[in-house]
């Protein structure tokens, strides 16, 4: 989580089926028309089962990091402009995760390159003002782990859960203790204070949910030995892999799937999260403001969401790793809060605020033959579907819905030939005989809004 990323690569666990489908094109999108679905189409290559549950939401869902810094103009910040700020709310995602420190009761940004003082309070209101959790790291007052401890810990959580912490913007119940300990600090000393500091914490309010370990990368002995301390309520990992070969990236997230699969055999029964992700951890690579990295973040997301986990984008303002331009150069295209690919890849599943269907309480199972892992689906319980295409060609998918006769639906879009211009719906109609036809073009992820 500073400004000059480490490399973080993702170890995969024990293999587990992801779901796919799908396809799409890295061309031209199609704009909205009226159509009718009568059901006579060729038999379903993918199969959406409504009635029953595949798995609930994460209460997190998904959502993305307020790295705190202001960018090049000073303004690629939630508290520095109203602009930036309602731009991101603008996603509707479910939570925002950010690193303060207590810094002796004047609590400010722990992040390194961007330490503030005072400032703590004016970003959990703004997170809450966009709808979202507030999901706050307790970061050293020097580094990311440096310093940390249980009295600092207990009154930073006492500072918005206790008597007036509604005045600050409390209650905040979502923590995270440290970051990246594994290349930041050392593991042994952080486990070491990890049991007081979690006690501490819920000696100032039981109630608040604590994730751990924070790890670089699928650090397997880091995340086992937090699994082992009492009260540590999420098991979280970071992964910045979107280029690394298969399975670990692009275009095979399986492993995110696989991963939170074996956290949950290291702690059964919390939460789990990839709470930090992106294409990479440091710019450079042209993937970042082209299709790939939508592709990528709506891929990852679906993978983590429907294995029971949450996920989390970084950031919103740190250059290339960002969700908007934040103003630093580095082949950002468009100006000052012009919305980069990974925005629309979390768009797709957020719905926009409302334009269309957010991710909902519940995943339901969905089969696949079409494209093998170049295209991923995804289901939840309120009608939406979500297909992602990772190759270069379209693909006609004919989903069979189970439990659904006949309705209307919407397609809902990104834009591959413009990757930083807004979802759009494609298509709408009516559908009968349980059945729907869309062709998802390359390079593209779509949302089927099923009534």
């Amino acid at each position: 989580m500073s400004m000059y990323r480490r490399r973080f690569l993702t170890a995969g666990g024990a293999a587990v089926a992801a779901v796919t489908v799908g396809a799409r094109t890295a061309g031209a999108s199609a704009s909205a028309d009226s159509t009718t679905n009568a059901g006579a189409s060729p038999s379903p290559n993918i199969t959406v089962d409504f009635t029953k549950v595949l798995t609930k939401v994460d209460p997190l869902g998904i959502g993305w990091t307020c790295s705190t810094y202001k960018g090049g103009t000073g303004a690629a910040n939630i508290n520095a402009s109203a602009t930036w700020k309602a731009t991101l709310a603008a996603l509707g995602a479910g939570h925002v995760r950010i690193p303060l420190r207590w810094n002796h009761g004047d609590p400010g940004s722990s992040a390194g390159g961007a330490q503030t003082s005072g400032d703590a309070d004016t970003y959990i209101k703004n997170i809450r003002g966009m709808g979202a959790l507030p999901f706050v790291i307790y970061g050293g007052d020097s580094s990311d782990n440096g310093g940390l401890n249980g009295s600092d810990a207990a009154a930073f959580v006492a500072h918005y859960n206790g008597a007036g912490g509604s005045a600050n913007g409390g209650p905040v119940k979502y923590w995270v203790i440290g970051n990246e300990p594994d290349v930041s600090g050392g593991t042994s000393a952080y486990l070491s204070a990890l049991p007081g500091i979690v006690s501490a914490m819920h000696g100032a309010d039981p109630s608040v949910v604590i994730s751990a370990p924070a790890a670089a990368w699928f650090d397997t002995g880091l995340l086992q030995a937090a699994a082992t301390i009492d009260g540590v309520g999420i098991l979280s990992y970071h992964a910045y892999n979107g280029g690394d070969a298969a399975p670990g990236g692009f275009p095979n997230e399986s492993a995110y799937h696989a991963n939170i699969a074996t956290l949950k055999t290291y702690k059964p029964g919390v939460l789990y999260g990839v709470e930090e992700a992106n294409w990479h951890y440091v710019g450079g690579a042209a993937e970042f403001f082209d299709w790939h990295n939508t592709c990528f973040i709506a891929d990852a997301a679906g993978q983590v969401l429907s294995a029971g986990g949450h996920f989390t984008q970084y950031s919103d303002s740190n250059g290339p790793l960002g969700l908007l331009n934040d103003g630093g150069g580095q082949g950002q295209p468009g100006s000052l809060g012009t919305p980069l690919p990974a925005y629309w890849g979390l768009g797709i599943w957020t719905g926009m605020a409302g334009q269309f269907k957010k991710y909902s309480a519940a995943m339901v199972p969905v089969t696949s033959t079409l494209a093998g892992t170049a295209v991923s689906a995804f289901a939840c319980d309120n009608g939406k579907v979500v297909l992602v295409n990772k190759q270069a060609a379209a693909q006609p998918a004919v989903i069979g819905l189970v439990g659904r006769t006949s309705g209307t639906y919407e397609v809902w879009a990104t834009q591959p030939g413009s990757p930083t211009a807004p979802i759009h719906k494609v298509a709408f109609g009516q559908y009968s005989g349980s059945q729907i036809s869309y062709t998802v073009p390359a390079g593209t992820a779509v949302s089927v809004d099923i009534s």
